[in-house]
């Protein structure tokens, strides 16, 4: 029948059209998919180069700031250090497994005790704390590091870990114990300076006095105002040195003791006053 025919060709041809649509819009679609997959590549890719990056920065800045982390379960397992961290405590890197053991055995002896309560404190009372202690390193040098820890909450509270830094600072303590080194050599010498010119001025002012007891009236001389003027200056001059001193002393000094050679002590004060008559007088019993 021909309408039959004709109406089979309708369709047939309906149908092509529509495979033809489908495959165009399936082709559309696989384009899509690639350009997505493409552009999901390229932003994984960004996002991996600036985490590297970032890595590499991170790990720089350590490395210049002697200053490294690490990371401990609740239960006072060490699971992570950073590169630093291994520096610092005289390990190759990723040389041994972190742990606790591991970090607990290069603290001094004298300090271990110190660093095992401090922990044993962050555990128990899940608090953040810092420390101050030493290390020492496979050569038996001594380094100094200071701890600082954290205690960090999962958001349901319930679960925690702990997070440190360690960082090496032993240059500035070196340079801090040379600093201490130098005040106290510049106290030791400002209080010597300070005897060495006081004695004389002190001797002064006792002599000036004698001569002003010797004169009788002489309120109105010139000898005796001249007198007056010195023993201004001398107190003047005495007072200054002290206040000097007392200005640039520096606290918390060390304490140090020097023997008195009293009988070379009181034979160099009899030779300074021989000179006055009355001296004579008096008598020095050493024993």
């Amino acid at each position: 029948d021909p309408e039959i025919t004709e109406a089979k060709g309708s369709v047939f041809l309906q149908l092509q059209l529509q495979k033809k649509e489908l495959m165009e819009k399936n082709a559309a679609l696989q384009k899509s998919e690639l350009e997505i997959k493409q552009l999901s590549s390229e932003l994984q890719r960004i996002a991996e180069s600036k985490l590297q990056k970032s890595e590499k920065r991170l790990i720089e800045a350590q490395r210049i700031a002697k200053i490294g982390n690490w990371e401990m379960t609740a239960l006072g397992a060490m699971v992570y250090w950073s590169d630093e961290i291994f520096k610092i405590l005289g390990f190759t890197s990723h040389s041994v497994t972190p742990s606790f053991e591991k970090f607990l055995e290069k603290v001094h002896p004298d300090d271990r005790t110190l660093v095992n309560n401090f922990f044993d404190n962050i555990l128990l009372n899940n608090g953040s704390d810092n420390l101050s202690y030493r290390i020492v390193l496979h050569n038996d040098s001594i380094c100094h590091v200071h701890l600082f820890i954290e205690t960090i909450y999962d958001d349901n509270k319930k679960h925690k870990n702990i997070y440190g830094v360690l960082q090496d600072i032993t240059q500035p303590k070196q340079t801090e114990e040379k600093l201490k080194e130098r005040n106290m050599e510049l106290s030791l010498f400002i209080a010597r300076t300070t005897h060495d010119l006081r004695a004389p001025i002190s001797s002064t002012i006792g002599l000036i006095s004698m001569i002003k007891k010797e004169i009788k009236d002489t309120s109105h001389s010139s000898f005796g105002k001249l007198i007056d003027m010195m023993e201004e200056s001398a107190l003047k001059l005495d007072t200054t040195v002290i206040s000097l001193f007392d200005s640039i002393k520096i606290r918390d000094k060390k304490v140090s003791y020097e023997e008195i050679n009293f009988p070379k002590l009181i034979q160099s004060v009899t030779e300074r006053l021989a000179h006055y008559p009355r001296f004579k007088r008096v008598n020095f019993k050493v024993s």
